[in-house]
């Protein structure tokens, strides 16, 4: 068992070092794209003006490994309550609500928190919205890059057609922002009315009208 909490704990700190590599490298794609005056949507405009933030966190987990590694089963034992926490409230939590939450916790199963367990939450939260954010990149830049390709196609073929945005294995349940972004850009161009009914034949059959409504 201590073993498996070992291992969870070094899955959690080496994901973290991960996850932080990979929104480093966005934020550098992001950085690169308003350098060109390309408009990357407010939640990317976000990113951009917090990510010191994280980069602070990020010294902080370093200046703190040696101290979370000798508290490693702590971490392990408590980080998937306080994930639940977080999100059972969507990733929008006050102190307030997180204490509120923790004396609740301790009150329906007479465990009490220890000092150095308390003490831990705060770099415990770092890991668990580093998490998330990680996710939410993937999902913004695959926007921004369905844009891209939409707009690559429109300039390139005046006379576009629906089968030049979509391939014949297309998934639209995997990627409806594509469907979303192909409908906002087609009245850009000659046959728009055309694609327009195109588009909207195609969802149909596939019961996917409301991605466009």
């Amino acid at each position: 068992n201590w073993k498996y909490k070992e291992l969870q704990f070094r899955n959690i700190i080496n994901k973290f070092f991960k996850e932080f590599d990979n929104i480093t490298k966005y934020y550098n794609f992001l950085v690169n794209k308003t350098k060109n005056h390309v408009y990357v949507e407010i939640a990317n405009e976000w990113l951009i003006d917090n990510y010191y933030l994280l980069v602070e966190h990020k010294n902080n987990i370093l200046m703190q490994k040696y101290d979370l590694s000798l508290n490693q089963k702590l971490i392990s034992n408590n980080y998937l309550f306080l994930k639940s926490i977080v999100t059972a409230k969507n990733y929008n939590i006050s102190f307030k609500y997180l204490v509120d939450e923790l004396k609740t916790y301790q009150k329906e199963t007479n465990k009490v928190f220890t000092y150095k367990e308390l003490s831990l939450v705060f770099s415990t939260l770092v890991f668990i919205y580093t998490e998330r954010l990680q996710e939410l990149i993937i999902e913004e830049k695959q926007i921004l890059l369905n844009k891209d390709k939409v707009k690559e196609i429109i300039k390139n073929n005046p006379q576009v057609k629906l089968e030049d945005f979509l391939s014949d294995d297309f998934d639209v349940s995997k990627n409806p922002n594509y469907i979303f972004e192909i409908n906002s850009k087609i009245n850009k161009v000659n046959e728009g009315s055309t694609l327009f009914k195109d588009l909207y034949s195609y969802l149909e059959n596939k019961s996917f009208v409301h991605i466009i409504y």
